[in-house]
Protein backbone atom coordinates (compact mmCIF):
# COMPACT_ATOMS: atom_id res chain seq x y z
CA UNK A 1 0.00 0.00 0.00
CA UNK A 2 1.15 3.54 -0.66
CA UNK A 3 -0.01 7.01 0.13
CA UNK A 4 0.35 9.81 -2.38
CA UNK A 5 1.26 13.46 -1.85
CA UNK A 6 0.89 15.67 -4.89
CA UNK A 7 2.30 19.20 -4.86
CA UNK A 8 2.59 21.33 -7.97
CA UNK A 9 6.21 21.58 -9.06
CA UNK A 10 7.42 18.94 -6.61
CA UNK A 11 8.35 15.40 -7.59
CA UNK A 12 5.79 12.87 -6.35
CA UNK A 13 7.05 9.72 -4.63
CA UNK A 14 5.56 6.75 -2.83
CA UNK A 15 6.27 5.94 0.80
CA UNK A 16 5.30 2.51 2.12
CA UNK A 17 3.04 2.56 5.19
CA UNK A 18 5.03 1.82 8.35
CA UNK A 19 4.74 2.15 12.13
CA UNK A 20 7.21 3.47 14.69
CA UNK A 21 6.94 2.32 18.29
CA UNK A 22 6.74 5.14 20.83
CA UNK A 23 9.88 3.99 22.64
CA UNK A 24 11.88 3.30 19.46
CA UNK A 25 14.24 6.12 18.47
CA UNK A 26 16.29 4.08 15.99
CA UNK A 27 13.69 2.98 13.44
CA UNK A 28 14.94 3.64 9.90
CA UNK A 29 12.47 5.19 7.50
CA UNK A 30 11.73 3.06 4.44
CA UNK A 31 13.12 4.29 1.13
CA UNK A 32 11.03 6.51 -1.05
CA UNK A 33 10.43 5.22 -4.54
CA UNK A 34 9.25 6.83 -7.71
CA UNK A 35 5.63 6.32 -8.64
CA UNK A 36 4.93 4.13 -11.66
CA UNK A 37 1.86 3.79 -13.85
CA UNK A 38 1.15 0.45 -12.17
CA UNK A 39 0.39 2.41 -8.98
CA UNK A 40 -2.59 4.00 -10.73
CA UNK A 41 -4.08 0.75 -11.96
CA UNK A 42 -6.59 -0.50 -9.43
CA UNK A 43 -5.54 -4.10 -8.97
CA UNK A 44 -8.39 -6.57 -8.65
CA UNK A 45 -8.24 -8.51 -5.41
CA UNK A 46 -7.98 -12.22 -6.19
CA UNK A 47 -7.24 -15.17 -3.99
CA UNK A 48 -3.71 -16.33 -4.74
CA UNK A 49 -2.79 -19.98 -5.15
CA UNK A 50 0.87 -19.22 -5.72
CA UNK A 51 2.02 -21.84 -3.20
CA UNK A 52 0.61 -24.55 -5.47
CA UNK A 53 2.62 -23.46 -8.50
CA UNK A 54 5.96 -24.99 -7.50
CA UNK A 55 4.77 -28.59 -6.98
CA UNK A 56 2.75 -28.39 -10.21
CA UNK A 57 5.55 -27.11 -12.47
CA UNK A 58 8.53 -28.72 -10.70
CA UNK A 59 10.51 -31.12 -12.90
CA UNK A 60 8.30 -30.37 -15.91
CA UNK A 61 9.56 -29.73 -19.44
CA UNK A 62 8.04 -26.40 -20.44
CA UNK A 63 8.19 -24.63 -23.81
CA UNK A 64 7.48 -20.90 -24.15
CA UNK A 65 7.06 -19.16 -27.50
CA UNK A 66 7.63 -15.43 -27.66
CA UNK A 67 10.03 -15.97 -24.76
CA UNK A 68 11.84 -12.70 -25.47
CA UNK A 69 8.73 -10.55 -25.19
CA UNK A 70 7.42 -8.81 -22.09
CA UNK A 71 5.01 -11.59 -21.13
CA UNK A 72 7.23 -14.45 -22.32
CA UNK A 73 10.15 -13.23 -20.22
CA UNK A 74 7.96 -12.76 -17.16
CA UNK A 75 6.54 -16.29 -17.51
CA UNK A 76 10.03 -17.75 -17.88
CA UNK A 77 11.31 -15.93 -14.79
CA UNK A 78 8.34 -17.04 -12.71
CA UNK A 79 8.60 -20.64 -13.87
CA UNK A 80 12.33 -20.74 -13.15
CA UNK A 81 11.49 -20.33 -9.44
CA UNK A 82 9.32 -23.46 -9.68
CA UNK A 83 12.38 -25.58 -10.58
CA UNK A 84 11.24 -27.09 -13.89
CA UNK A 85 13.37 -29.80 -15.50
CA UNK A 86 13.75 -27.85 -18.75
CA UNK A 87 12.76 -24.43 -20.05
CA UNK A 88 12.65 -24.36 -23.85
CA UNK A 89 12.64 -20.75 -25.05
CA UNK A 90 11.50 -19.95 -28.59
CA UNK A 91 11.76 -16.49 -30.13
CA UNK A 92 12.75 -14.94 -33.46
CA UNK A 93 14.42 -11.86 -31.88
CA UNK A 94 18.10 -12.59 -31.31
CA UNK A 95 18.84 -9.85 -28.79
CA UNK A 96 15.83 -10.49 -26.56
CA UNK A 97 16.27 -14.25 -26.65
CA UNK A 98 19.92 -13.89 -25.72
CA UNK A 99 19.09 -11.49 -22.88
CA UNK A 100 16.50 -13.74 -21.21
CA UNK A 101 18.69 -16.83 -21.72
CA UNK A 102 21.67 -15.21 -19.99
CA UNK A 103 19.52 -13.86 -17.15
CA UNK A 104 17.90 -17.21 -16.43
CA UNK A 105 21.17 -19.12 -16.74
CA UNK A 106 22.79 -16.90 -14.10
CA UNK A 107 19.84 -17.17 -11.72
CA UNK A 108 19.69 -20.96 -11.62
CA UNK A 109 22.54 -23.27 -12.64
CA UNK A 110 20.48 -26.45 -12.37
CA UNK A 111 17.46 -25.77 -14.56
CA UNK A 112 18.34 -26.54 -18.15
CA UNK A 113 17.70 -23.61 -20.48
CA UNK A 114 17.36 -24.30 -24.22
CA UNK A 115 17.07 -21.19 -26.44
CA UNK A 116 15.84 -21.58 -30.01
CA UNK A 117 16.17 -18.66 -32.40
CA UNK A 118 13.40 -19.42 -34.86
CA UNK A 119 9.96 -18.55 -36.20
CA UNK A 120 6.92 -20.68 -35.45
CA UNK A 121 6.22 -20.52 -39.19
CA UNK A 122 8.78 -23.32 -39.57
CA UNK A 123 6.88 -26.53 -38.81
CA UNK A 124 9.89 -28.75 -39.51
CA UNK A 125 11.97 -26.94 -36.89
CA UNK A 126 9.13 -27.23 -34.37
CA UNK A 127 8.93 -30.97 -35.10
CA UNK A 128 12.64 -31.31 -34.35
CA UNK A 129 12.39 -29.37 -31.07
CA UNK A 130 9.39 -31.36 -29.82
CA UNK A 131 10.94 -34.68 -30.79
CA UNK A 132 14.17 -33.83 -28.96
CA UNK A 133 12.84 -32.19 -25.77
CA UNK A 134 9.35 -33.72 -25.44
CA UNK A 135 7.78 -30.70 -23.70
CA UNK A 136 4.86 -31.42 -21.37
CA UNK A 137 3.49 -27.87 -21.22
CA UNK A 138 3.42 -25.25 -23.98
CA UNK A 139 2.75 -21.56 -23.32
CA UNK A 140 2.16 -19.78 -26.62
CA UNK A 141 2.90 -16.06 -26.23
CA UNK A 142 4.37 -15.40 -29.69
CA UNK A 143 2.68 -13.42 -32.42
CA UNK A 144 2.24 -9.96 -33.92
CA UNK A 145 0.39 -7.68 -31.51
CA UNK A 146 0.37 -4.10 -32.85
CA UNK A 147 -2.89 -3.40 -34.65
CA UNK A 148 -1.59 -0.74 -37.12
CA UNK A 149 1.30 -2.97 -38.24
CA UNK A 150 -0.99 -5.98 -38.53
CA UNK A 151 -3.39 -3.98 -40.70
CA UNK A 152 -0.52 -2.84 -42.94
CA UNK A 153 1.01 -6.33 -43.16
CA UNK A 154 -1.91 -8.76 -43.39
CA UNK A 155 0.08 -11.54 -45.10
CA UNK A 156 2.73 -11.58 -42.36
CA UNK A 157 0.06 -11.44 -39.68
CA UNK A 158 -1.82 -14.36 -41.23
CA UNK A 159 1.36 -16.45 -41.61
CA UNK A 160 2.53 -15.83 -38.03
CA UNK A 161 -0.62 -15.47 -35.94
CA UNK A 162 -2.68 -18.15 -37.65
CA UNK A 163 -0.51 -20.52 -39.71
CA UNK A 164 2.36 -20.34 -37.21
CA UNK A 165 -0.05 -21.00 -34.36
CA UNK A 166 -1.58 -23.95 -36.22
CA UNK A 167 1.90 -25.39 -36.79
CA UNK A 168 2.61 -25.19 -33.08
CA UNK A 169 -0.76 -26.61 -32.00
CA UNK A 170 -0.62 -29.50 -34.48
CA UNK A 171 2.93 -30.45 -33.49
CA UNK A 172 2.05 -30.25 -29.78
CA UNK A 173 -0.95 -32.50 -30.35
CA UNK A 174 1.08 -35.01 -32.38
CA UNK A 175 3.65 -35.22 -29.57
CA UNK A 176 0.97 -35.60 -26.86
CA UNK A 177 1.81 -32.47 -24.91
CA UNK A 178 -0.10 -32.47 -21.62
CA UNK A 179 -1.30 -28.83 -21.69
CA UNK A 180 -1.23 -26.20 -24.42
CA UNK A 181 -2.08 -22.60 -23.48
CA UNK A 182 -2.61 -19.98 -26.16
CA UNK A 183 -2.78 -16.38 -25.03
CA UNK A 184 -5.55 -14.44 -26.72
CA UNK A 185 -7.16 -11.01 -26.43
CA UNK A 186 -10.47 -9.69 -25.14
CA UNK A 187 -11.10 -8.34 -28.64
CA UNK A 188 -11.48 -11.89 -29.97
CA UNK A 189 -15.03 -11.96 -28.58
CA UNK A 190 -16.28 -9.33 -31.06
CA UNK A 191 -13.47 -8.74 -33.60
CA UNK A 192 -13.14 -5.13 -34.72
CA UNK A 193 -9.86 -5.44 -36.63
CA UNK A 194 -7.63 -8.01 -38.33
CA UNK A 195 -5.69 -8.84 -35.17
CA UNK A 196 -8.86 -9.62 -33.24
CA UNK A 197 -10.23 -11.66 -36.15
CA UNK A 198 -7.08 -13.79 -36.30
CA UNK A 199 -7.24 -14.33 -32.55
CA UNK A 200 -10.88 -15.36 -32.90
CA UNK A 201 -9.91 -17.98 -35.50
CA UNK A 202 -7.05 -19.11 -33.26
CA UNK A 203 -9.45 -19.59 -30.35
CA UNK A 204 -11.91 -21.49 -32.55
CA UNK A 205 -9.19 -23.90 -33.67
CA UNK A 206 -7.98 -24.29 -30.08
CA UNK A 207 -11.44 -25.18 -28.80
CA UNK A 208 -12.01 -27.60 -31.66
CA UNK A 209 -8.79 -29.44 -30.84
CA UNK A 210 -9.69 -29.47 -27.16
CA UNK A 211 -13.09 -31.00 -27.90
CA UNK A 212 -11.42 -33.84 -29.82
CA UNK A 213 -8.56 -34.39 -27.37
CA UNK A 214 -10.81 -34.36 -24.29
CA UNK A 215 -12.14 -37.82 -25.10
CA UNK A 216 -8.67 -39.39 -25.33
CA UNK A 217 -7.00 -40.98 -22.28
CA UNK A 218 -3.78 -39.05 -22.92
CA UNK A 219 -5.28 -36.15 -24.84
CA UNK A 220 -3.82 -32.66 -24.82
CA UNK A 221 -5.63 -29.92 -22.90
CA UNK A 222 -5.98 -26.89 -25.19
CA UNK A 223 -6.70 -23.73 -23.22
CA UNK A 224 -7.26 -20.27 -24.75
CA UNK A 225 -6.86 -17.46 -22.23
CA UNK A 226 -8.15 -13.97 -22.96
CA UNK A 227 -6.77 -10.86 -21.32
CA UNK A 228 -6.35 -7.13 -21.92
CA UNK A 229 -3.29 -4.94 -22.32
CA UNK A 230 -0.22 -5.39 -20.17
CA UNK A 231 0.65 -2.18 -18.36
CA UNK A 232 3.96 -0.76 -19.60
CA UNK A 233 4.76 -3.68 -21.87
CA UNK A 234 7.06 -2.88 -24.78
CA UNK A 235 5.12 -0.74 -27.26
CA UNK A 236 1.98 -0.47 -25.11
CA UNK A 237 -0.26 2.59 -25.14
CA UNK A 238 0.70 3.37 -21.53
CA UNK A 239 4.37 3.38 -22.51
CA UNK A 240 3.50 5.89 -25.23
CA UNK A 241 1.55 8.05 -22.75
CA UNK A 242 4.41 7.85 -20.26
CA UNK A 243 6.83 9.08 -22.94
CA UNK A 244 4.51 11.99 -23.79
CA UNK A 245 4.20 12.99 -20.12
CA UNK A 246 7.96 12.78 -19.58
CA UNK A 247 8.52 15.09 -22.54
CA UNK A 248 5.71 17.49 -21.56
CA UNK A 249 3.81 16.70 -24.74
CA UNK A 250 0.02 16.48 -25.15
CA UNK A 251 -1.45 13.05 -24.43
CA UNK A 252 -2.81 11.31 -27.52
CA UNK A 253 -6.36 10.01 -27.05
CA UNK A 254 -8.19 7.98 -29.69
CA UNK A 255 -11.59 9.03 -28.32
CA UNK A 256 -12.73 10.75 -25.11
CA UNK A 257 -14.81 7.71 -24.12
CA UNK A 258 -12.38 5.04 -25.32
CA UNK A 259 -11.68 2.33 -22.74
CA UNK A 260 -8.77 -0.08 -22.47
CA UNK A 261 -8.32 -3.07 -20.19
CA UNK A 262 -5.04 -3.41 -18.33
CA UNK A 263 -3.24 -5.98 -16.24
CA UNK A 264 -0.22 -5.55 -14.03
CA UNK A 265 2.37 -7.95 -15.40
CA UNK A 266 2.94 -9.78 -12.10
CA UNK A 267 -0.79 -10.37 -11.61
CA UNK A 268 -1.23 -11.59 -15.18
CA UNK A 269 1.60 -14.12 -14.94
CA UNK A 270 0.16 -15.55 -11.73
CA UNK A 271 -3.33 -15.77 -13.23
CA UNK A 272 -2.11 -17.56 -16.36
CA UNK A 273 -0.08 -20.13 -14.44
CA UNK A 274 -2.81 -20.67 -11.84
CA UNK A 275 -5.31 -21.22 -14.64
CA UNK A 276 -3.36 -24.33 -15.59
CA UNK A 277 -3.74 -25.69 -12.07
CA UNK A 278 -7.52 -25.63 -12.03
CA UNK A 279 -8.58 -25.82 -15.65
CA UNK A 280 -9.15 -29.57 -15.45
CA UNK A 281 -11.76 -29.13 -12.71
CA UNK A 282 -14.16 -27.29 -15.01
CA UNK A 283 -15.53 -29.73 -17.57
CA UNK A 284 -16.49 -27.91 -20.75
CA UNK A 285 -15.29 -24.51 -19.51
CA UNK A 286 -12.42 -24.37 -21.95
CA UNK A 287 -12.03 -20.64 -22.49
CA UNK A 288 -10.77 -18.53 -19.60
CA UNK A 289 -11.36 -14.74 -19.48
CA UNK A 290 -9.03 -13.02 -17.03
CA UNK A 291 -10.40 -10.01 -15.15
CA UNK A 292 -8.69 -6.71 -15.82
CA UNK A 293 -8.82 -3.06 -14.82
CA UNK A 294 -10.41 -0.62 -17.26
CA UNK A 295 -9.12 2.92 -17.75
CA UNK A 296 -11.23 5.51 -19.55
CA UNK A 297 -9.47 8.08 -21.72
CA UNK A 298 -11.29 10.90 -19.93
CA UNK A 299 -10.72 9.29 -16.50
CA UNK A 300 -8.70 11.29 -14.00
CA UNK A 301 -6.30 8.33 -13.68
CA UNK A 302 -4.86 9.16 -17.12
CA UNK A 303 -4.07 12.74 -16.14
CA UNK A 304 -2.60 11.62 -12.80
CA UNK A 305 0.00 9.34 -14.33
CA UNK A 306 3.40 10.29 -12.94
CA UNK A 307 6.34 11.67 -14.86
CA UNK A 308 9.64 9.83 -14.61
CA UNK A 309 11.56 12.86 -15.80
Amino acid sequence: HTRYISVTGVQTCALPIFRIAEDDDETELPHLRQLTIEDFIKRISLKSHEAALTPFFANKRILITGAGGTLGQALAKKLLKCKPHDLILVDHDENRLNAITEELSHQDLYVRIHPYLMSIRSKSTLESIFAHHKPEIVLHAAGLKHIPLVEENPASAFETNLLGFRNLADVARAHQVRSFVTLSTLGAHHPQNLLDALKHLEETYTLALDAVERHKPQGTQFIPIRFGNIAMSHGSVLEKIQHQIDNLRPITLTHPEAERSFHCLEDLVNLILESLLYHGHYQGASRIDLKSTRLNSSHTDISRMPSSA
